[in-house]
């Protein structure tokens, strides 16, 4: 066991931008690293220059500044619509990639997959064939071993990040060429490659975020429903409903479903092999340059 515990935090610590670092105050203590784990962080630390969050379990969390951005879209379907305006009030931490295998493992130490050889080669890919509901008692798990709150992202917070300030269908432009940004049907599934690529392999959105678009759909906290018409501050969906909210594309989804303002829907237990998550971190108060930074 402990043998898989190494092999998987030095598989972790090979993520793009995921090292051990030197933690910001209120995530020094977090979790239970084991002997096994000190060892292999301790042989793959380095200096993080933008001082990103890492915690004990491999997860890489950069830091999003608080501020406005127009929601929606007037190019997709119909419930990308109205485009309205949306405050985010508070900045947030949100994981750079989505939740690897290896990750899941770490915390809930018990493989759903019959053979754990699976999961040692490939520990680095996306979390896949998860329903919100599967996300909500990881994220329990997690905050109870950690001692810190973790969640997912409402769908506000999500297109947010994934915009990182862009205005156009995709964060780095219009075109329906994602090859550089995405795995989707055009380098995956039509190369009949048939499933998720190693997380964090292509280029990242201007706020450091791994793909956002492609890959796996992400769950989010929202139940879905209509976007209302006009300004909306930290927006956290419809307080009901049958349906919860997926979004950024998949593998094996065309272009368009990859928009930044796609949005999906799905039973909170459907568990698609394409559904994923990734995670924001709650933090009990801001660093003090991050405090600055957005006063």
């Amino acid at each position: 066991m402990k043998k898989i515990i190494v092999i998987l935090i030095m598989a972790l610590a090979l993520l793009p931008g995921t090292g051990f670092c030197e933690q910001p105050g209120d995530l020094k203590q977090a979790g239970d690293l084991n002997s096994s784990s000190i060892i292999a962080s301790n042989l793959l630390s380095k200096k993080c220059t933008s001082k990103p969050i890492v915690n004990p379990f491999g997860m890489r969390f950069n830091y999003i500044k608080l501020g406005t951005f127009q929601m929606g879209s007037l190019y997709g379907s119909v419930d990308e619509g109205p485009v309205h305006e949306v405050t985010i009030s508070k900045g947030f931490y949100i994981q750079t990639t989505e939740l690897t295998k290896g990750q899941w493992y770490s915390v809930i130490k018990s493989p759903d997959w019959e053979d754990v050889d699976i999961l040692i080669e490939s520990p680095n890919s996306p979390l896949e064939n998860v329903s919100w509901e599967d996300a909500q008692v990881f994220i329990d798990k997690l905050n109870q071993k950690s001692k810190r709150k973790y969640r997912l992202p409402t769908e506000a917070e999500w297109e947010y990040a994934c915009r990182a300030g862009s205005k156009t269908e995709y964060s780095f432009g219009n075109s329906k060429d994602l090859s550089s940004f995405a795995w989707y049907e055009q380098n995956v599934y039509y190369e009949g490659k048939n499933k998720a690529q190693l997380a964090g392999q292509k280029e990242p959105n201007a706020w450091g975020l791994y793909d956002m678009h492609g890959n796996v759909w992400e769950w989010c906290q929202d139940w879905f429903g209509g976007y209302q018409l006009g300004f909306a501050t930290d927006p956290t969906g419809s307080e009901s409903g049958h349906y919860r909210v997926l979004r950024g594309g998949s593998w094996e989804s065309f272009a368009d479903h990859c928009r930044s303002a796609n949005r999906g829907i799905a039973l909170p237990d459907d568990n698609v092999i394409s559904y994923g998550f990734r995670l924001v971190f709650v933090p009990e108060k801001l660093e003090e340059d991050q405090q600055e930074a957005v006063k």
